[in-house]
């Protein structure tokens, strides 16, 4: 009432979706370290440190704020506020202004926030590191070829 009025930090947490049963997805909270892999089926967010790999082939994958993943992470959809370390691969990536994903990314559509930071390789819509790579000089000698 006479004291001086607290500041509010604004927090950015996921939007769950609203379900009939019960919740699809895997939580890893803020302060676990989890060493060891995951396979989930459908959603899985990071508040905690993972060491390992994550994979989510048809659901989607969030490091949050303070989050942390080194290891390998492969999902339908992977948004990053965290930190990434490692290789990943998504069908589409966000990387949020907190975010850091370091080492090798592969993606079809890439989004990033101002102050979001990509530091590695990346491919654009690729099932392997190197399906998008043409040799100029043999793409020449087919055409003459044919």
């Amino acid at each position: 009432m006479f004291g001086k009025k607290k500041s509010q930090q604004e927090v950015h947490l996921p939007v769950l979706e609203k379900n009939s049963g019960s919740p699809h997805g895997t939580v890893i909270a803020q302060g676990v370290c989890f060493d060891g892999n995951i396979t989930a089926s459908g959603q899985v967010y990071i508040y905690g440190t993972v060491t390992g790999n994550i994979y989510a082939r048809e659901g989607k994958i969030s490091v949050m704020h303070n989050g942390s993943v080194t290891g390998n992470v492969e999902s339908q959809s992977l948004i990053v506020d965290g930190s990434v370390h490692g290789e990943s691969c998504a069908e589409h990536v966000e990387i949020c202004e907190n975010g850091r994903v370091e080492g090798r990314l592969r993606y079809s559509t890439l989004s990033i926030v101002q102050g979001g930071v990509l530091a590695g390789d990346m491919a654009h819509n690729s099932d392997c590191p190197t399906a998008n790579i043409v040799d100029f000089s043999s793409e020449q000698d087919i055409a003459k070829e044919v």
